[in-house]
């Protein structure tokens, strides 16, 4: 069968109309996915950070729920078991006491004759880059040693 001329050149124009298409809607959802995958890792990433400091505050609060009293070797222990923490990175470990739910003091007596409830707070805090932002985390653990 043959083609008349018109019809041949109908037939190439359509098929440059289109031959073009998908580049261009590539064009077009591309930005939108790098920014979607962006976002993702990001994500990630921040996960990632704050799982390895709650790791390092959870092995803390282990060696003082397991009779460890010193808080300087459980501020060590939070650091070592915290992997990739930065240099701005801190640790601590307080020991605070209360009297019927107001602060008190660890070496007297409650105001009722009472001995104060003791607990051991360790908390960590560090700041990591998200997208090209500084961005804070931090996380706390309480355990009550009396």
């Amino acid at each position: 069968m043959k083609y008349s001329y018109a019809d041949q050149i109908s037939y190439l124009f359509r098929r440059l109309d289109q031959s073009g298409a998908a580049i261009l809607e590539f064009a077009l959802v591309a930005p939108v996915l790098l920014l979607v995958l962006i976002g993702i890792i990001n994500g990630a990433s921040l996960l990632v950070k704050q799982n390895a400091m709650h790791n390092g505050v959870m092995t803390a609060a282990q060696y003082i729920m397991r009779g460890g009293n010193d808080l300087g070797t459980a501020r060590t222990i939070g650091y070592s078991a915290w992997s990739g923490h930065s240099s701005s990175a801190t640790v601590n470990a307080d020991k605070t006491c209360y009297c019927g739910g107001s602060a008190g003091d660890c070496s007297k007596l409650c105001t009722d004759g009472s001995v104060p409830d003791a607990a051991v707070i360790i908390t960590a805090k560090d700041t990591v880059q998200i997208l090209f932002t500084p961005t804070s985390i931090s996380t706390q653990q309480q355990i009550r040693v009396r």
